[in-house]
């Protein structure tokens, strides 16, 4: 949805926000999982 209003020529100056707040959820839950596979990791090895 958030393209197609990008796409029909509304800037991205409209619509920056959406696209910050989708790359801190996407770098908050890629944190979380790198943290977990590394304890996963650090776990298996001893």
């Amino acid at each position: 949805m958030k393209f197609a209003i990008l796409f029909r020529d509304a800037g991205f100056a409209i619509v920056w926000k959406e696209f910050v707040a989708t790359a801190a959820i996407g770098c908050l839950f890629f944190t979380a999982a790198l943290l977990r596979f590394r304890k996963t990791v650090s776990k298996m090895r001893g």
